[in-house]
């Protein structure tokens, strides 16, 4: 295979290796979205585990998931509250027989019904729950006081947790008391002491059962795929811990374009590289590091904000910022320079999100480095607006039919006849608004064997095979709608059960025909 010895001679080449220079193909699922017999409110990490055993059984190789680290009561889980602590939202609860508990679990059972969850309401009760199971648990905790050891970032964490709460959740850039900065057990101030415990007790439980589900996996020949985004809310226990690191007094964002025309504000906090860039690429080895507990490859969100970002000055329009660095040779050197860095940090494979308008020359250094980029059909079209041969991707790159941020493919097909007839016309088809089973089998065997040595759908895209599998409405299967504040983004559940998803013969014949 030629892409073999084009990959021997990268920077990525010890990364492949683990990986396997062969054809991948995967799901990608949005954790909370699962709902199991055994699920209290929204799925949990061990709701994985009966997944796992999908993949394996139809041939599949990769779980891509989603972020999975907390963030607090922001239910978008790219404003997380640290780039290294697990949501405890996605914790199965420990078992305890407390009337106070039982109470709680009857509340959160209410929640598990409909279409949209309700991650403010599961993310509080689980809290009270594992409080009052806290309260009960022993004082001499040996295996927790273990992982409080060996677990840097994790007082850190706990502390700023801690007083979050204590503070009702107020952005510490207006607690008016300035909290000393505490690194370990010792340093915690007595009236906090028993909150910061309770908190690393919590990641104690959520690290066991990722380690529990990334093992499985392994034993299962399933690769577990991350989402590590390169931006940190600025409300971050990171941002807190290591505001030198960062330039609070600016925001990140996108310039106007083909597809924004005011341009983006994300309010994420640009990085001080110019000053702090050794201590920043030790920041990203540590968070690489813990992160390898759980996975073998990672996608990194917006990769070319790692060359150059749109930086904003805070409040103010998009229509105000500029690119940092200002020049395309510092963008090179910069960007080069961070992912050659990543790769020495982890021999997890990085993914590189580099969708949108991404200068060549970026795409081109990405590839270079053996690390993959992203195809998104539909958006893969030569400067003629012809779309581009699946077959004439790079194979160092992955392919796709949709993502978190955009509509499935049969909603984007139907939502947009003009763009999808040209699509038709492409494979030799006369449009018609209803794709049609056999249209739609052809469709995801086309994703499957495209040249990219990586393929993984969502998995709503394979319910599109099952129409019981699918919610009515025009919004169809979306996850998230990027630049806009929704009430329903980030809260979409599977119209099916983990159990009918494993068990539907239908379903499963069809993904094992489109390999």
């Amino acid at each position: 295979m030629n892409s073999l010895k084009t990959i021997k001679n990268t920077a990525a080449k010890k990364h492949w290796k683990k990986i396997g220079v062969t054809q991948h193909c995967g799901v990608n699922i949005f954790l909370p979205a699962l709902r199991s017999k055994n699920t209290l409110s929204v799925g949990e990490f061990r709701d994985l585990i009966p997944m796992i055993d999908w993949c394996a059984d139809l041939g599949l190789d990769i779980i891509q998931l989603l972020p999975i680290n907390d963030s607090g009561l922001d239910k978008s889980p790219y404003n997380a509250l640290s780039a290294f602590a697990l949501n405890p939202a996605y914790l199965t609860l420990p078992k305890s027989d407390t009337p106070n508990q039982q109470a709680i679990l009857k509340d959160l059972k209410k929640f598990k019904k409909g279409k949209y969850f309700n991650y403010i309401k599961n993310y509080e009760l689980k809290h009270q729950y594992l409080k009052v199971h806290f309260d009960h648990l022993k004082s001499n905790n040996s295996e927790l006081m273990k992982f409080i050891d060996e677990t840097p970032w994790l007082i850190g964490y706990s502390y700023f947790k801690t007083l979050k709460v204590f503070r009702k959740w107020s952005s510490w850039q207006d607690w008016k008391e300035e909290p000393q900065k505490v690194m370990s057990l010792n340093d915690v101030p007595v009236r906090h002491k028993k909150s910061v415990l309770f908190h690393c007790y919590v990641q104690y439980l959520c690290h066991q059962q990722m380690i529990n589900v990334s093992s499985y996996a392994e034993s299962h020949n399933i690769m577990i795929k991350g989402d590590i985004p390169i931006l940190i809310s600025p409300e971050s226990a990171d941002v807190w811990l290591n505001r030198e690191l960062f330039h609070l007094h600016y925001s990140s964002g996108a310039p106007p374009d083909q597809y924004s025309q005011k341009g983006q504000y994300w309010g994420f906090p640009t990085y001080n590289w110019k000053e702090h860039e050794k201590n920043i690429l030790k920041w990203w080895t540590d968070r690489l590091r813990y992160a390898e507990n759980f996975y073998d490859l990672y996608r990194i969100d917006h990769v070319v904000g790692l060359f150059r970002m749109w930086s904003i000055p805070r409040g103010e329009h998009s229509l105000n910022g500029h690119f940092v660095p200002s020049t395309r040779k510092e963008w090179m050197t910069q960007g080069e320079k961070v992912l050659k860095h990543f790769l020495k940090s982890s021999l997890m494979l990085p993914i590189a999100e580099d969708l949108g308008l991404v200068p060549k020359e970026i795409k081109e250094c990405i590839r270079k480095l053996g690390i993959p980029g992203t195809k998104v059909p539909r958006w893969e079209k030569t400067t003629n607006g012809v779309f581009i041969d699946l077959q004439k991707y790079p194979s160092i790159s992955m392919t796709t039919l949709s993502t978190h941020d955009s509509e499935t493919f049969i909603n984007w097909w139907q939502q947009y006849p003009e763009e999808a007839k040209f699509m038709a016309e492409s494979l030799g088809w006369q449009y018609r608004m209803y794709l049609g089973k056999e249209r739609n089998k052809t469709i995801i065997q086309l994703s499957h064997q495209s040249n990219s040595l990586f393929h993984i759908n969502l998995l709503q895209d394979y319910f599109s095979l099952i129409p019981d599998f699918l919610w009515s409405g025009s919004r169809g299967e979306r996850i998230n709608i990027p630049g806009k504040v929704g009430i329903r983004n980030w809260l979409y559940r599977y119209k099916p059960t983990v159990e009918k998803i494993v068990s539907n013969a239908s379903l499963n014949k069809l993904i094992k025909y489109t390999q």
